[in-house]
């Protein structure tokens, strides 16, 4: 393919109709780094070139010369011609697909970044005469191909930096805004996954790329791999569809009026302390017990009376979720909070409500029974 072939299917990418010198002026502009410094000066590849000769490279190879090639090769900046390829609608790349075909390029809407971004380096190499190895090019192409098309899920799925846990939001001027930083993890392997990626903070992420050592690669590596099974976990558990009268309860534990809210010197905290091997967790499970435990009960009881409230079909539908976080790579307070949050989630209710109805289906022996438990060892 020459370069006006490759310039006239890549029309979709420039917004507004825009003649053929100002369009390549914008088109080159995507795939080239110049500094501010730069601009207007003979080190901006488009600037050197008249408005004539832009005109006839729309339609004509000898108008591309070697010269500009080379200069367009040594400020290429594939990365952000990748984005904004990725950037587009599907209607737009599937345009460009058709166009492409055209000109004896066959690719796909998932594989149009990747695609493109290689034959424009086919066209510059040929065209500047470059001999030299392109292999690093190539990999870094392929790299970031990858990155672009899974951006959206790895943030969707990190919930936080995997290093630190600092949430990637920062605030600017009153305006909220994300800043991840998504790192590659040095794999080896010939098509990258979404699992050779890592979502680091703006701080951790610099300082990844400054250096970084293979246990830091192996750290992050599990960090995708217990996402990978909290992900699986999530698309697994059914929703619990609890009767409706659980919003009941988990309301009158959130309305407790806080004179009521006292400790029971009468609690014994033993049972638990038979089951949770997390202090932090054990000391908030047994401070909600001595306030709630009788609460729940009762008030339990009081919604079964009705009719319309099933406590053993609850407890059996929470314990099913429970069973299925058991053989995950979790700690029990990332269980704790995770059904929590479920529940929470599933009924619409009271997050800390949601913690203290987890807290009793402990103190009752429904979750991490030690007999449940028997032969397995969880995250610590």
């Amino acid at each position: 393919m020459k370069f006006f072939e490759f310039a006239e299917a890549m029309r979709p990418l420039v917004p507004g109709k825009l003649s053929r010198a100002p369009y390549l002026r914008e088109l080159i502009s995507m795939f080239t780094t110049v500094t501010e410094n730069e601009w207007g000066t003979r080190n901006d590849p488009i600037t050197v070139v008249s408005d004539s000769t832009l005109d006839s490279m729309t339609s004509r190879d000898n108008a591309f010369t070697k010269k500009l090639a080379q200069a367009i090769h040594s400020r290429l900046r594939i990365d952000n011609f990748i984005d904004v390829i990725q950037d587009l609608d599907d209607a737009a790349k599937m345009l460009i697909v058709h166009n492409l075909e055209q000109f004896g390029l066959g690719t796909k809407i998932d594989q149009l970044a990747f695609d493109a971004a290689n034959e424009l380096v086919n066209i510059l190499h040929e065209k500047a005469k470059i001999t030299t190895d392109d292999s690093a090019l190539r990999r870094e192409i392929r790299i970031h191909a990858a990155l672009a098309a899974y951006r959206q899920e790895l943030l969707v799925r990190s919930r936080g930096c995997q290093v630190c846990g600092a949430s990637m939001v920062t605030v600017s001027n009153g305006k909220s805004k994300a800043s991840p930083q998504i790192v590659f993890l040095d794999s080896d392997t010939p098509e990258p996954s979404r699992d050779d990626f890592a979502v680091l903070c703006l701080p951790c992420g610099e300082k990844y790329r400054l250096a970084h050592t293979k246990d830091d690669v192996a750290a992050l590596q599990y960090s995708n791999s217990r996402l990978l099974t909290q992900q699986q976990l999530g698309d697994d558990l059914a929703p619990l569809d609890l009767d409706k009268k659980l919003v009941d309860l988990l309301q009158r534990i959130k309305a407790l009026p806080r004179a009521q809210r006292t400790f029971d010197p009468n609690y014994i905290v033993v049972p638990l302390e038979q089951k949770l091997t997390d202090d932090g967790l054990l000391s908030r499970c047994s401070d909600a017990m001595a306030i709630y435990e009788r609460v729940i009960r009762l008030e339990s009881q009081a919604l079964e009376s009705t009719g319309q409230f099933s406590f053993n079909r609850m407890r059996a539908q929470i314990k099913a979720a429970w069973w299925s976080m058991i053989d995950a790579d979790l700690t029990e307070a990332e269980i704790f909070s995770r059904l929590a949050m479920w529940i929470a989630d599933q009924t619409g209710g009271d997050q800390y409500a949601s913690e203290v109805l987890v807290a009793y289906m402990i103190q009752i022996c429904e979750l991490f029974n030690p007999e449940d438990l028997t032969g397995k060892v969880l995250a610590a």
